[in-house]
């Protein structure tokens, strides 16, 4: 079961970073560079359940959120 778990937050980090970059037309590279900045992955990876029913653009506006709560 926790193999499960692992495999679907790894999804979610994937599809929530891919929504994020294309909404902000960021480069892989740039995206990663705003993670550094922002642990968006890190907070996606501790909180999968915030994004797992969640659709893309729901997601997008999810790590907004969370940037502006951190910032």
């Amino acid at each position: 079961m926790n193999d499960l778990r692992e495999k679907n937050t790894i999804y979610l980090m994937h599809v929530a970073s891919g929504a994020y970059a294309r909404a902000y037309h960021m480069t892989p590279r740039e995206f990663l560079s705003f993670d550094d900045a922002h642990h968006v992955l890190r907070y996606i990876r501790t909180c999968p359940d915030v994004f797992d029913a969640l659709p893309e653009s729901e997601m997008v506006k999810e790590i907004d959120a969370y940037v502006s709560r951190c910032s």
